[in-house]
């Protein structure tokens, strides 16, 4: 007999609360608001039921968990002059989450070869209060 634990609630939260960070954090510096609503259709970062082989134990939202950080930090703060050093990191990452349902086609090289703009006006940057005026 094989004993399985099953991630927490916040574990789960966390991980949508992670794919929420790279849609309103990173990918308006690097993308568009085409591009990225192109990515949305394509699902990426967001499992289907049917794709989805993550069965929320334990060590599978673990791995989700520090796969999402990993590429959340690498894409932040790559620059071409670390680019070789951690471009393993960044691929294994992409897939672990892509053996576990969450498609992620993108490399790092698109990360590197777009230029970075500020997109403050993007319907996908998080809005700094709540509150309209």
């Amino acid at each position: 007999m094989k004993v399985i634990v099953a991630s927490t609630h916040e574990q789960e939260k966390y991980i949508t609360e992670l794919v929420d960070e790279f849609y309103t954090s990173i990918l308006p510096i690097y993308f568009s608001d085409d591009q990225i609503a192109d990515f949305e259709k394509m699902n990426i970062l967001k499992p289907n039921v049917e794709d989805q082989i993550y069965n929320e134990t334990l060590k599978d939202a673990f791995k989700i968990i520090s796969s999402l950080q990993v590429l959340n930090t690498l894409v932040k703060n790559i620059t071409n002059h670390n680019e070789i050093k951690y471009e393993d990191m960044f691929n294994k990452s992409s897939k672990t989450l892509n053996e576990y349902g969450y498609f992620f086609p993108l490399s790092l090289e698109q990360f590197l070869k777009a230029e970075k703009c500020d997109h403050s006006l993007s319907q996908y940057v998080k809005s700094t209060n709540d509150w309209m005026i």
